[in-house]
């Protein structure tokens, strides 16, 4: 296994696409971002977004630590999962920071919604997130 990856969506374990990374990547633990962002979707039914809070700082209040899984992933997975994402486009593969349950401090990549894909949403459709979708009915 190549790469880290840190997922907080529909790539988590059990959720509808983590099947991609069925044979290409290894479940290393849950774990929650050092830094905050602001998580939100347009629907409960929908994927959640996620993106630095100066994007929207009107909204900076909102800006949580994210709870996501982290991964090692092959090569094959990390180009199967950046297709998925519109890497980089919608999303950019982004290096951040993580702390897993016993405070070690890891370094990993997270998928950030680009300025590009951020300035298209409809903004009147937000929910706003705390930051763990799984939690999300």
């Amino acid at each position: 296994m190549d790469y880290s990856l840190f997922t907080y969506g529909t790539l988590r374990v059990d959720e509808p696409n983590s099947e991609i990374l069925k044979y290409h990547s290894k479940f290393q633990e849950t774990c929650i971002t050092l830094d905050k962002y602001i998580m939100v979707t347009q629907n409960s039914k929908s994927f959640p977004l996620v993106f630095p809070s100066s994007f929207w700082p009107e909204m900076e209040f909102n800006s949580v630590n994210i709870v996501g899984d982290l991964y090692r992933v092959t090569k094959t997975g990390l180009a199967r999962c950046d297709k998925l994402e519109g890497h980089p486009t919608w999303y950019e593969r982004t290096p951040i920071a993580v702390k897993n349950i016993t405070g070690e401090i890891i370094q990993t990549e997270m998928y950030i919604l680009t300025k590009e894909a951020y300035d298209e949403l409809d903004k009147t459709r937000i929910i706003v997130l705390d930051g763990n979708w799984k939690r999300i009915d």
